[in-house]
């Protein structure tokens, strides 16, 4: 199976700060998902050790504001699917702790650019990541 990582930045922190929230993200995400002894073979670590090792890629895209964010979050949080995935708010010194990234570790089949609607088997019934991917689809590359 192949896997990317997708981020979603806040449209604020544009260009290289798109980049560094996303680097963020993934500190998050290797904090919470890094295999223990006892931890090891627990999906969805297993996926996010599997993106890390072997996949690698990366894929920035805009995606609102603060709000947006946390409309994302709430998705992740309330899937049935057990995707590896973090979000990043920064500092109440550095930005109030605005939300500037929500990122996810994403099975080829949950791709954006692969997902087609009309074939929602595997996942039917999580309307939380049909609802997270379907927006996914709206978004572009940051800038």
């Amino acid at each position: 199976m192949n896997f990317r990582l997708y981020s979603v930045t806040n449209m604020y922190f544009s260009g290289i700060h798109a980049g560094i929230q996303t680097g963020h993200a993934i500190g998050e995400m290797a904090s919470k998902y890094l295999p223990t002894p006892d931890t090891r073979d627990n999906w969805p670590r297993a996926d996010y050790v599997e993106w890390a090792n072997i996949h690698k890629t990366v894929i920035t895209l805009g995606g609102g504001g603060h709000d947006d964010l946390l409309r994302l979050q709430g998705y992740l949080e309330n899937m049935q699917a057990n995707l590896a995935w973090s979000m990043f708010k920064e500092s109440k010194l550095a930005a109030n702790e605005c939300m500037t990234c929500v990122a996810v570790v994403l099975p080829e089949e949950l791709w954006p650019n692969n997902f087609d609607p009309s074939k929602w088997t595997p996942w039917h019934s999580d309307e939380n990541l049909f609802k997270f991917i379907m927006e996914l689809r709206r978004m572009g590359l940051a800038r």
